[in-house]
């Protein structure tokens, strides 16, 4: 029924293909700067609010959608309170717009003991400009 070699060149001709179409497939590779985000609050004792501006998405348990400030009840939308404190840059100011990804909690840092309010979901991040 078959051509001699037949069964060979077909087996061959499948592996061929197979591997033509393993290795075409690209894998989508991590962003380098994955989020993007805005500090929006430079509270006292490094008790910072950022808002979530852009990227890959944030999972929706990790930000608040709106939080008002208790002091002065400006709305704000998408924001987190930054939870690694000690490894914030202190060169960024309010208003100020940064590249970061989330990190894993990182062990506290001391710091002072004033307040100022920050939503209650907070994220470890780092910044990478």
């Amino acid at each position: 029924m078959f051509i001699k070699g037949g069964e060979k060149t077909l087996r061959w001709l499948v592996i061929g293909i197979s591997l033509i179409l393993l290795l075409s497939c690209e894998r989508e590779a991590e962003p380098l700067y994955p989020h993007r985000g805005k500090l929006v609050l430079k509270g006292i004792c490094l008790n910072h609010t950022i808002q979530f501006i852009g990227g890959q998405p944030i999972r929706l348990d990790k930000w608040e959608r709106e939080w008002i400030n208790p002091i002065d009840g400006k709305r704000w939308e998408r924001v987190f309170r930054l939870e690694n404190e000690c490894d914030f840059p202190q060169s960024l100011e309010e208003g100020d717009e940064f590249w970061f990804r989330i990190v894993p909690p990182q062990p506290t840092c001391i710091k002072c003991k004033g307040y100022s309010p920050t939503p209650n979901k907070g994220i470890p991040i780092e910044v990478l400009y």
